[in-house]
């Protein structure tokens, strides 16, 4: 799928983001609340306009969607955005009625034995111990007991634990 061609155009400028932050409000009042700092004070007013162009490109490409998953339309079609200073700031409100539709039909989807989503239809990548690596990590005398990995898998898919650095 290509991107649409204004979104080409309006990343250069988002690419002067230099902080960024991305909330998510859960309870009775949903929102996610983006906001983002320049560089540069002068490149404030570009990236505030790009940020703009930007949920226009969305707003576009979600009326090509006429499935409505979480509220997603209403909320785009009714975000907020402002400019304090340096801040650039969007939010988008959801309602809790779409939220609660959206995770209840997700739900079944993950229920549905022939969902891709079903957990027992996911490839296994072989991360988690099995009682068979356990036994002969600890019959080879590994000091950490922890499994190998398969060779199909990359080492840099691994999440570190908590001594790596």
């Amino acid at each position: 799928m290509t991107p649409p061609k204004e979104l080409m155009t309006v990343l250069p400028r988002l690419a002067k983001i230099q902080n960024g932050h991305l909330a998510l409000h859960f309870g009775k009042a949903p929102r996610a609340v983006l906001t983002v700092e320049p560089d540069k004070a002068s490149e404030a007013k570009s990236i505030e306009e790009a940020v703009k162009e930007l949920l226009e490109v969305v707003q576009t490409e979600l009326t090509k969607m006429p499935r409505d998953w979480i509220g997603e339309h209403g909320a785009v079609g009714g975000a907020h955005l402002s400019r304090e200073d340096l801040r650039i700031t969007l939010r988008l409100d959801f309602r809790l009625s779409d939220l609660d539709r959206g995770t209840k039909e997700l739900a079944a989807q993950v229920d549905d034995p022939k969902s891709p989503w079903n957990t027992s239809t996911l490839p296994k990548l072989g991360l988690a111990p099995s009682p068979s690596a356990s036994a002969s990590a600890s019959a080879s005398g590994s000091a950490s007991g922890a499994p190998s990995l398969p060779p199909s898998v990359s080492p840099s898919l691994v999440p570190p634990t908590e001594g790596d650095d």
